[in-house]
């Protein structure tokens, strides 16, 4: 009995030392599995922090702009965001935009080495065209469209024009026209000179506007409507049309504005600052800017380098008033066709305008920026835009005959 107590004790403690160098071994395994594993991610950790670095300092060197609206108040950017979502995308091999090159910045060829086509003696093929009538040169910007209907009584064969108003409109403005004919274009208050007007329409889809349009045309006979849809990027086609319709069936006009139907314009003070200029000037005249072409693909007025590749625009007049004696428009009506089209109009006469190397004049008188007709500065504004509103419009006119005491003769 006392040899089989001690040999299960023996066994006992067999087992337990068994045991007990068993847990030492699993402990040690542990532990060398679990340092392998904080190694492992510590090196994931130092690659993926390394790569992020790397990125971030590519994306500093890179200028983008952003394609969201701009907020009303900027915010800082957030480098720790930045940091982690550069580290996510390392330990995922993710790396698109983080590793890309740098673009070399595109400034433009300076404007000095202007070319624009055709690349002609412009000045030179004019002259020969007024004067024999047919020249060796093809041009390359045909007027694409016709008048739908020629409205050549406005002026007429045997009346010489002081002064004729190209206003253009859109189709469905049909009260600012009403206004227009009723406040600075009507020749009923300007005795001493003749004056006419023409409102310069494209067609629209609008089918109750079209039906209105007709109704106007047939009670007024002062609109000519060209063969293209109406839209802004049609306006230097609306432009051209004007001119061509000028040139062909008003070319007694002695001098000719193209306007805005969102203009004021004090037609007496026009008048009398265009009698006292010399018979032989050539006037190309209005609110003058220099200014250099939108690069931002979302910006408004975007103009690419494959299209405009200078890096200013020749000095041009705001196309919302533009003054010209008719000897500058016969011109400029025949250099159009040797120029290639630009999609903005006042930009586009501009063009036209330095390849004849004729000078815009800035006129102070001219005010692009809206003003009201209660600020002190409009009673000697020889132009105001800002009068879309018809009843503004009127008002702002009353004022002026009230200025006046009825008379503008």
């Amino acid at each position: 009995m006392h040899i089989n107590r001690l040999k299960r004790g023996l066994q006992i403690v067999l087992l337990l030392s068994f045991i007990f160098v068993l847990n030492e071994i699993l402990y040690l395994y542990s532990s060398n599995f679990t340092q392998d594993v904080r190694v492992t991610k510590q090196r994931s950790y130092t690659t993926a922090h390394t790569a992020a670095h790397e990125g971030l300092k590519t994306i500093g060197s890179v200028k983008t702009e952003s394609r969201k609206p701009k907020e009303k108040s900027i915010k800082p950017i957030n480098h720790n965001a930045i940091t982690y979502k550069a580290m996510k995308a390392a330990e995922t091999n993710n790396y698109k935009g983080l590793n890309r090159k740098t673009p070399k910045k595109h400034k433009g060829i300076p404007f000095k080495e202007f070319r624009y086509p055709l690349e002609v003696d412009l000045p030179k093929l004019v002259d020969a065209i007024l004067g024999n009538g047919t020249v060796d040169v093809q041009p390359i910007n045909v007027y694409p469209f016709s008048f739908l209907e020629s409205m050549e009584e406005i002026c007429g064969s045997s009346q010489k024009i002081f002064l004729l108003f190209l206003i253009k409109s859109a189709p469905g403005n049909s009260q600012r026209r009403r206004v227009i004919r009723e406040t600075w274009a009507n020749r009923t208050y300007f005795n001493s000179h003749i004056i006419r007007h023409v409102f310069l329409l494209a067609k629209t889809k609008n089918t109750s506007i079209y039906d209105n349009n007709i109704l106007e045309k047939r009670q007024n006979h002062d609109i000519v409507e060209m063969s293209f849809i109406d839209a802004y990027y049609n306006n230097t086609y609306k432009t051209m049309g004007g001119i061509n319709w000028c040139v062909k069936y008003c070319s007694t006009a002695k001098f000719v504005m193209l306007v805005d139907d969102d203009m004021y314009v004090a037609t007496d003070y026009l008048l009398d600052y265009l009698q006292g200029l010399p018979d032989s000037r050539t006037l190309f005249m209005g609110r003058k800017w220099q200014d250099v072409p939108q690069r931002g693909i979302r910006q408004k007025w975007y103009m690419s380098y494959e299209e405009y590749p200078y890096d200013k625009y020749p000095p041009f007049l705001s196309a919302g008033a533009i003054i010209m004696s008719m000897d500058f428009v016969h011109r400029l009506q025949i250099g159009i066709q040797y120029t290639k089209r630009f999609k903005f109009d006042d930009v586009f006469l501009a063009i036209v305008a330095h390849k004849l190397r004729v000078q815009p004049e800035h006129h102070a008188g001219i005010r692009i920026f809206s003003i009201s007709y209660t600020n002190e500065e409009f009673k000697n504004v020889l132009v105001a835009h800002g009068f879309g509103n018809s009843r503004e419009l009127r008002m702002a006119w009353d004022m002026h005959i009230g200025k006046n005491n009825g008379s503008l003769s």
